[in-house]
């Protein structure tokens, strides 16, 4: 997928929880004292969030309980998991693959019972002294703790540009699908 496609899905969700907070301003909606407490909340949930994932290794899968409630959903464009135990499972197989890993999160919009948090994973290959970046946005649905996370990136950036070949391919079609520039003569 071409980088337009990543920053599409990224807008895409950024702007539809952008058009649900201006709806209900515009809408005469001010927040209610619990309105203000749940933002609260939910700014908490978020930061504990970010602050699990900025390193990957080993202990990224402890204390899920913490902020992931028991029948989580987890689904990213690689897989789809419901409840505590696959997410567990999930994470501790991601971090034996990307141990050194990091995310850099570069932004937020938060919501009382949602947010988009924006990042970039940083990771190297096997053998590679070269970092390879790639960016995505979690959506993230909750109450008390987080119940939903859906993960948008480009799997094309994140893995089958890796692979010699089908970087090649995937350049390839990228290139033959990219709009043609026209410049001024």
């Amino acid at each position: 997928m071409s980088r337009w496609s990543r920053r599409g899905i990224a807008m895409a969700v950024a702007l539809g929880i952008a058009c649900l907070s201006a709806g209900a301003r515009a809408a005469g909606h001010e927040p209610e004292p619990s309105a203000e407490a749940a933002l609260l909340h939910a700014r908490s949930i978020v930061e504990r969030y970010k602050n699990r994932f900025r390193v990957v290794d080993d202990k990224v899968a402890d204390g899920l309980g913490e902020i992931y409630g028991e029948d989580i959903v987890l689904e990213d464009p690689i897989t789809r998991g419901e409840g505590l135990a696959a997410l567990r499972g999930y994470l501790q197989k991601f971090a034996e693959q990307s141990e050194g890993a990091r995310f850099e999160m570069r932004g937020e919009i938060i919501e009382a019972d949602q947010a988009a948090v924006f990042w970039t994973m940083v990771f190297s290959s096997d053998g590679d002294d070269e970092s390879h970046r790639f960016d995505g946005v979690s959506h993230l649905r909750f109450d008390d703790r987080i119940r939903e996370q859906r993960d948008y990136f480009d799997l094309g950036a994140a893995v089958y540009e890796r692979v010699p070949i089908l970087g090649w391919l995937t350049n390839l079609v990228d290139k033959r699908l990219a709009p043609e520039s026209h410049e001024e003569e």
